[in-house]
């Protein structure tokens, strides 16, 4: 049986072109999510500070902060949730930063929406 997580708090999509909410939101919300869409990362950063959320996924493509500068505004504002903030980047922007909470483009929808879930899944188990 397969498992599908459900978010308490919800996803918060940072998408200022609309690609990333077009392609996630409907499937997110089907598996049980509660989803927020913005569309910058400086309005994320301010909302975050009113909302909890579970995940907040960022697209770079419009954002006017690097991936070093959401995280530490994150640490600083939010620490809990700077460990579940999720980047996509543009090709072009490959290899610049690297790890397991960056997801390069062209979006693979299916990849993105299981680190949502494992996401959402580490946040549940901190609220216990």
């Amino acid at each position: 049986m397969v498992r599908h997580a459900v978010s308490h708090k919800g996803v918060l999509l940072v998408d200022g072109r609309g690609q990333l909410t077009s392609a996630l939101k409907g499937p997110l919300e089907k598996r049980g999510f509660q989803v927020e869409t913005l569309a910058s990362s400086l309005e994320a950063l301010q909302r975050v500070e009113c909302k909890d959320f579970d995940v907040v996924v960022c697209d770079l493509a419009d954002s006017a902060l690097s991936i070093a500068a959401i995280q530490t505004e994150l640490e600083s504002r939010c620490p809990h949730l700077a460990k579940r903030c999720l980047f996509l980047q543009s090709p072009e922007h490959e290899g610049e930063e690297e790890g397991p909470l960056v997801c390069q483009r062209p979006l693979d929808s299916d990849e993105v929406i299981e680190k949502i879930t494992k996401l959402s899944e580490l946040a549940e188990s901190a609220h216990c």
